[in-house]
């Protein structure tokens, strides 16, 4: 083993010993074992990180959830991105089409606390529709994705050992960047260590 991975993972598993008066704390959405192949999956409480854009009148905003995820020994990383915009007049449908599409294999990078980057890829495609509802002003134009963003050990590590405070979700012909909020930059490491300590 490389030796800043192996010190990455020295730093984890210690994170995780002084943590572990919190792991009881740790909630999930999902914690069930299928009953014929006895294999558990256990997804994390999706949290936001509380990232909002745009201008005083609030014509557009975004939003991003993450939560950790592991199934039958695998482990992933959810990123859940938001976006509405507020328009006066309904869209044509064509304009509703792929409004958020994620190719298999794109880049998700996560600045962390020192500066370094840790980057992960997208383990399928994603491709949304936006949906549009009128209100008695204007219209909301509303898309979502839920991307799955595989682990391994080194990246579970990277993720652990420290907080981060931006992320940039990769997409085709453009990215969509996120500032986490100061209070929810501990989210991520927080979410895959709850995993961890319930394996």
């Amino acid at each position: 083993m490389h030796p800043i991975v192996r010190w990455l993972v020295i730093t984890a598993v210690a994170a995780l010993a002084s943590g572990s008066s919190w792991a009881a704390d740790c909630k999930f959405d999902t914690d069930e074992t299928d009953k014929f192949t006895k294999v558990r999956t256990l997804v994390t409480q999706r949290d936001s990180l509380e990232s909002f854009w745009g201008d005083g009148s609030k014509r557009k905003q975004q939003d991003i959830y993450v939560s950790a995820y592991y199934h039958d020994g695998e482990q992933a990383l959810n990123i859940q991105i938001l976006f509405t915009n507020y328009v006066k007049r309904m869209p044509p449908e064509y304009e509703l089409r792929n409004a958020i599409v994620i190719p298999g294999n794109s880049r998700l990078l996560l600045m962390m606390a020192d500066g370094s980057i840790v980057t992960l890829n997208s383990a399928n495609p994603v491709n949304a529709n936006a949906r549009a509802t009128p209100t008695s002003s204007r219209v909301s134009v509303d898309s979502a994705a839920s991307i799955y963003y595989p682990l391994d050990d080194e990246r579970i590590a990277a993720l652990s050992s420290q907080s981060a405070s931006r992320i940039r979700v990769e997409a085709a012909e453009t990215h969509y960047d996120f500032e986490i909020h100061v209070k929810s930059q501990d989210d991520i490491g927080n979410a895959i260590k709850c995993i961890q300590a319930n394996i």
